[in-house]
């Protein structure tokens, strides 16, 4: 999973290494370094209500029977991650499905790596975001597809701006007259 190798688990107690089997850490999963907050009994905290992830769930696997309830459930008392932008220079608006999906993340000055798993048919792809330091690797789902206008696309661009660094304002037609008019560019 991360890119960090655990070794030592031989030395292990035999009953600690059955806990971790028992919930789904095998030998390997340890070695590669897997998750072990919850085998321990310490799952991490949901950044977003159990209401906020099923109805994002939804969306996601685009398996809705009421979209409109479910906007409405992720837009009430939600608030935008700052380095999330609202806007995209070609594509238009970021839907609230990709930010509810991104507010699940820490901040990208955090961040070490990012990988995305791509699925056919517009299904849900997975993002692991790996933080800086020792701490574990963030997996979330995000809207598939990839064309134009869907959340991956909107996600994989947000991902480019940040790439770039900030986004410098482009002088608009309200600019060009002003300077014209002052005389200075």
């Amino acid at each position: 999973m991360a890119d960090q190798v655990r070794f030592g688990w031989e030395d292990k107690s035999e009953a600690y290494r059955r806990r971790l089997e028992r919930n789904g850490i095998s030998r390997s999963d340890w070695e590669q370094g897997a998750d072990l907050r919850a085998a321990r009994g310490h799952k991490p905290e949901p950044k977003v209500s159990r209401t906020r992830e099923k109805a994002l769930e939804r969306i996601i696997n685009r398996n809705s029977t009421d979209l409109d309830r479910d906007y409405k459930t992720l837009q009430r008392g939600f608030r935008w991650p700052r380095w999330v932008p609202k806007e995209l220079p070609d594509n238009g608006a970021v839907t609230y499905d990709v930010a509810v999906a991104l507010s699940q993340l820490p901040p990208p000055s955090r961040w070490k790596s990012v990988d995305f798993v791509p699925r056919p048919d517009g299904q849900a792809w997975t993002m692991t975001v790996v933080p800086k330091g020792r701490a574990y690797p963030v997996v979330i789902d995000i809207p598939g597809g990839g064309g134009a206008g869907t959340g991956a696309r909107q996600i994989l661009e947000i991902m480019t701006l940040l790439e770039k660094g900030p986004v410098k304002k482009q002088p608009t037609a309200a600019d060009a007259v002003f300077f014209e008019v002052m005389g200075s560019a």
